[in-house]
């Protein structure tokens, strides 16, 4: 095997994925992988052999990915069912209607660091992002049933990175809303109050759904349509359309010496940074976002990869900025996808089809298209969803 950048980047998604598979007691600390990795570069160092440089960056990601399982397994285990006394920040508001529940940040000892706590908010008052509150909360250690098939709420707690769960019966405001995008959050709010649809309008703009009402959901869920309120790749993409081609009606207006082709490219990305933050950055926001200026800056350094490469090389660097990734569902439905079209129309491109032996014309192409795009997801992604899900939506296709 060459040594090159493809080659090593494979090697992290390797070392990343045994996060899914590995016991506890085979993880690799950082401190093992240190001493293995030492041995290998004086191992090259002797015998010349390219093997070592491989085995050696295979330690030095596995060392990388594990010591931030590790980390948040140490953290998780250092709760005990107990009452005390947290100061808190509200991260995130899961739900917030019938019931309440919510992500916050707290400092759970002096000798531990800031931990994500999943809070069942059962306090009169009611909480609003980025707000500052003290209370008595009735914490316990992560717990999730083993039934064959369900959910796998343990799992979802460490893709969110939480390490505890508690409740609050009552709580104490300490500081008001401190950031832009909740202060925004808040007058939208107001703005929105008595319409039929403001969950779905606060979902799409900020990608909050805590205000979703369950007759809304249940349609997009029962369409097969739910990720297009998931603020993802599709609505990154648009945002930074959007603004590339703001940029080139701008343009017009500029004088023929200040017109550079990036600058569309530049102002689209910013303005997608600008929706990202506004939807607070979620997992699969980041997820886009990441991957949306990883390609920005491939582009500007001119550099040319083929769809398979640079899909490797976006895997690879959004795993390195957060080894846990794979742990969420919507990790392997986004990447999964992507990769399907990448080998859908690598191998059975439309190009193939035919009317009597002359291409279609520009209308029927079109349309045909989009079945063969839709048909190719189908196919790749079927085993995927299985495996996820335990089942398959048909009408989905449409």
């Amino acid at each position: 095997m060459k040594l090159n950048l493809i080659t090593l980047v494979i090697l992290l998604i390797v070392a990343d994925l045994t996060l899914l598979f590995l016991p506890q007691s085979l993880l690799l600390p950082w401190q093992v992988a240190l001493v293995i990795e030492l041995a290998l570069i004086f191992l090259f160092i002797f015998l010349r052999r390219n093997f070592f440089v491989f085995l050696a960056f295979f330690v030095v990601s596995l060392g990388y990915t594990h010591h931030s399982a590790f980390s948040l397994l140490q953290q998780a285990q250092s709760v005990t069912a107990k009452k005390q006394v947290v100061t808190f920040e509200i991260q995130e508001i899961l739900h917030q209607q019938d019931y309440q529940t919510l992500i916050a940040t707290a400092t759970l000892a002096d000798n531990l660091r800031e931990q994500r706590i999943f809070l069942n908010w059962k306090a009169k008052e009611v909480p609003q992002l980025s707000e500052i509150w003290q209370a008595e909360i009735s914490l316990r250690p992560l717990s999730a049933r083993l039934n064959f098939g369900g959910f796998d709420r343990q799992q979802w707690y460490f893709s969110k990175e939480i390490t505890a769960v508690g409740t609050v019966k009552s709580a104490v405001k300490i500081a008001d809303v401190s950031s832009f995008r909740a202060e925004k959050l808040q007058q939208v709010k107001k703005q929105t109050e008595g319409l039929s649809l403001q969950g779905l309008l606060l979902a799409l703009a900020f990608g909050e759904r805590a205000w979703l009402d369950k007759a809304t959901w249940s349609i997009y869920q029962q369409t097969n349509t739910a990720h297009l309120i998931a603020i993802s790749g599709l609505h990154i993409g648009l945002a930074m359309g959007i603004g590339f081609y703001l940029a080139r009606v701008v343009q017009v207006f500029f004088p023929t010496r200040f017109i550079h082709p990036y600058f569309p490219f530049v102002f689209g990305v910013l303005f997608a940074l600008i929706y990202a933050y506004l939807a607070g950055f979620s997992v699969p926001t980041f997820r886009a976002i990441s991957a949306l200026v990883f390609v920005f800056f491939v582009q500007i350094m001119r550099r040319h990869y083929s769809p398979l490469q640079l899909f490797i090389l976006v895997v690879g660097f959004l795993l390195l900025c957060d080894p846990l990734m794979p742990l969420s569902v919507s990790f392997w439905l986004s990447f999964g996808a992507v990769g399907c079209l990448i080998v859908w129309y690598r191998y059975v491109p439309f190009s193939l089809f035919q009317w009597k032996n002359r291409p279609f014309s520009p209308k029927v192409r079109w349309i045909l298209s989009l079945f063969h795009l839709q048909f190719g997801l189908l196919l790749f992604s079927t085993p995927l969803q299985l495996f996820l899900f335990n089942g398959l939506s048909l009408s989905g296709f449409l």
